[in-house]
């Protein structure tokens, strides 16, 4: 019991650091006069805000980007796209995410700048399989590998072999997947970086249930969600709870399965993401059917196509929105130059 007491203080105090840094970033904003002190410190309160507050990077960030557009201030451009792409990964709007980070690729490269090519090629290999185009994002991994190897960063380039394994993954190599993977877990225990060790257990976890190794599938996501749960990573913790429902549901172990695929939907409501949502309920769903209970099968499945049904009609509303953003701007244009043709003939 005291352990528990003990953790809940230290999660208490973690959040309170978070809010109190971000509190000072705010009163920061507004006694600040310069409107490029103005973007950095929205961009740093969005970064502060991370994956666990998507909604609220994405509102700062995209005041950082309107404002940055006014100066032409790349710099804040750039960290504004990023910070947006990296939001787009949480929330699932993957196609947004990759037209702000090839943005971000296209200024940093504009201003020849190798340090912001690095920081974009890891987001837009993620977005990339998040949209399953794994060739592509192979690729851009590949070019982290290189460039973190010559840089002699080695929690970069942890990071992209790490991700790399990820591709093999998906391309179904799993026994390239696990051999790659191996290498960013010996440089991260070399680190002592626990938190991205817990990237690695989830996916090596992941790769040994492909295999059918369901026991050490579960001895690597269970490392995975003790290190994200202690340290508060509520989008990895949910990640790593829905796959241990998935394995447990595979062994025939419905409680235990029912158990973690709560505790993921839990979380995806606490971080909004729609796309961990889904995926839950899909499976609470299967776990109801092979449990041969239709009245929880139905209800989840009704609730999985309700909030199907409003993730299609939100991004059609954006996309709308858009479409009459852009024909508003059109029509003006238009308008403007009929105005100066006018002017000229009245001139002749």
């Amino acid at each position: 019991m005291k352990k528990y007491f003990f953790l809940f203080l230290l999660f208490q105090f973690q959040l309170s650091f978070v809010n109190a840094q971000i509190d000072s970033l705010l009163n920061e904003l507004k006694h600040e006069k310069t409107d490029t002190g103005k973007v950095l410190l929205h961009i740093g309160i969005a970064r502060h805000y991370g994956w666990n507050l998507p909604d609220s990077t994405i509102a700062h960030a995209t005041i950082a980007k309107n404002i940055s557009k006014k100066l032409n201030y790349d710099k804040g451009l750039f960290l504004s796209y990023f910070s947006l792409c990296e939001a787009r990964y949480v929330t699932g709007e993957y196609g947004k995410g990759l037209n702000e980070a090839k943005e971000a690729l296209s200024i940093a490269r504009k201003n020849k700048r190798e340090d912001w090519e690095i920081k974009i090629y890891g987001s837009l290999g993620l977005l990339y399989l998040q949209t399953k185009k794994y060739k592509e994002a192979k690729e851009y991994f590949e070019l982290l590998v290189t460039l973190q190897s010559k840089n002699k960063n080695l929690a970069g380039l942890s990071s992209a072999i790490n991700n790399l394994a990820n591709c093999y993954f998906y391309l179904e190599d799993f026994s390239k997947s696990i051999e790659i993977r191996k290498k960013a877990i010996v440089i991260r225990k070399k680190l002592n970086n626990e938190n991205a060790l817990g990237d690695s257990y989830n996916d090596i976890g992941e790769t040994y249930f492909k295999l059918g190794m369901l026991d050490s599938s579960i001895y690597y996501l269970k490392k995975c969600f003790e290190i994200k749960e202690r340290l508060h990573d509520d989008e990895m913790a949910a990640l790593s709870s829905l796959n241990l429902g998935i394995v447990y549901m595979k062994k025939g172990n419905m409680a235990v399965a029912k158990q973690y695929l709560n505790k993921s939907y839990f979380l995806a409501l606490k971080i909004k993401s729609k796309s961990y949502q889904l995926e839950v309920l899909k499976e609470l769903s299967n776990a109801a059917r092979l449990e041969k209970n239709s009245k929880q099968e139905a209800e989840f499945l009704r609730i999985f196509v309700a909030l199907k049904d409003s993730v299609y009609n939100e991004e059609n509303q954006k996309q709308i929105n858009q479409l009459q953003t852009e024909f508003d701007t059109e029509k003006k244009e238009l308008k403007i130059k009929s105005l100066q043709t006018e002017q000229k003939q009245q001139q002749i």
